[in-house]
């Protein structure tokens, strides 16, 4: 896909010490081999200093009256659809904007009204409640749906009291030992945010310890947070 008009690509050339700790601690998609020992150029420390170039070309697209193009929001949905709304991050971001500007009415945003709805009475918006309401009422009705939405707005918004459901996603989320969907969609929103939210600090130590530690320098933030928090019951 390519937008009309001018398209930039950029690249960027690593010296060899990245590819060599890409390769060596997992991070290329590979997956991890215990048996492989990182290699890293930092004295004392885990990592790398590597030199990079950035180089770019354009790309301009004419289109002519033979050629069909679509809107960017039309392609970027179409793409999402393919693809999945929740598959990336991308779309997941981008999910919100094209149900709101299609007020809904997609079959694939009947999640999002709830969630949208959920949130409007959280923070008492009339005006995103009244916009929401005709698609959420009748989607409500899909209890797999509306678990699912309800879910994801219990995470993005600290689990609120104000939800009764909430206390039991807290609880499977930030209580409970070993894997779950509540934990896994956690993961997905704190990863999202760069593990920033309040919530992400207990995501995290779930993060370590109901999978293998892929990555020993963000683990040593869920170990300092249990150190700290000890109290806590994925902490014991």
């Amino acid at each position: 896909w390519f937008q009309t008009i001018r398209n930039r690509l950029y690249f960027y050339g690593f010296e060899q010490a990245y590819t060599q700790y890409l390769t060596t601690n997992g991070l290329d998609g590979n997956g991890s081999d215990a048996r492989i020992k990182p290699k890293f150029n930092v004295t004392g420390g885990q990592g790398i200093f590597a030199g990079a170039i950035p180089d770019s070309f354009d790309v301009n697209i004419i289109t002519d009256s033979l050629t069909k193009s679509y809107s960017l929001p039309a392609a970027h949905a179409s793409y999402c659809k393919e693809e999945g709304w929740t598959s990336n991050k991308d779309c997941r971001e981008f999910y919100r904007g094209y149900c709101l500007s299609k007020a809904w009415a997609p079959k694939e945003c009947r999640q999002d009204a709830v969630e949208a709805c959920l949130e409007a009475d959280l923070v008492t918006d009339i005006d995103l409640k009244l916009a929401c309401s005709p698609v959420a009422d009748s989607a409500k009705q899909d209890t797999a749906l509306l678990r699912r939405a309800t879910t994801r707005f219990c995470i993005a918004n600290d689990f609120p009291s104000a939800e009764p459901a909430c206390a039991e996603y807290k609880t499977q989320c930030l209580e409970t030992k070993g894997l779950n969907t509540c934990k896994q969609n956690l993961w997905t929103y704190c990863l999202d945010n760069n593990w920033k939210p309040k919530q992400c600090g207990l995501g995290l130590v779930s993060y370590c310890k109901d999978k293998p530690r892929l990555s020993e320098v963000l683990c040593r933030h869920a170990d300092e947070f249990c150190r700290l928090n000890p109290g806590e019951a994925l902490c014991k």
